[in-house]
């Protein structure tokens, strides 16, 4: 893969995975505030945010497709999503982590290292 492609693929993983965590924190304060009448407020911005990143992180994948394999980049995108998703909501939201998570991690992260190598 072509450093154009490993940029591309690192921007879209980042802006999903940045997307998804903004929306999941903000979404119950959201939820609140639209419950009591105020659904335009500090909330529905970050969500909107979220929602931003997270279609931003649609237009990199659409330019990782006209540069690399699809049997390459989606497996690869797929794993680096998983494995940033478990660690910014681990770090960043507070969720709980099991060595279970790790492991399965890992192990992903060595097969997305294997199918870059082949």
């Amino acid at each position: 893969m072509k450093l154009e492609s490993i940029l591309l693929l690192f921007a879209q993983v980042v802006t999903c995975v940045v997307g998804l965590a903004i929306a999941k924190a903000w979404l119950p304060d959201l939820r609140g505030a639209w419950i009591e009448g105020r659904a335009w407020g500090q909330p529905a911005v970050w969500v909107s945010l979220g929602c931003a990143f997270y279609a931003m992180s649609f237009a990199f994948w659409m330019l990782v497709l006209t540069r690399a394999e699809l049997s390459l980049a989606y497996p690869v995108s797929v794993g680096a999503t998983i494995v940033a998703t478990g660690l910014l909501a681990t770090f960043w939201l507070g969720e709980p982590i099991s060595i279970g998570r790790v492991v399965g991690m890992a192990l992903v992260i060595l097969g997305c290292f294997l199918i870059i190598r082949t």
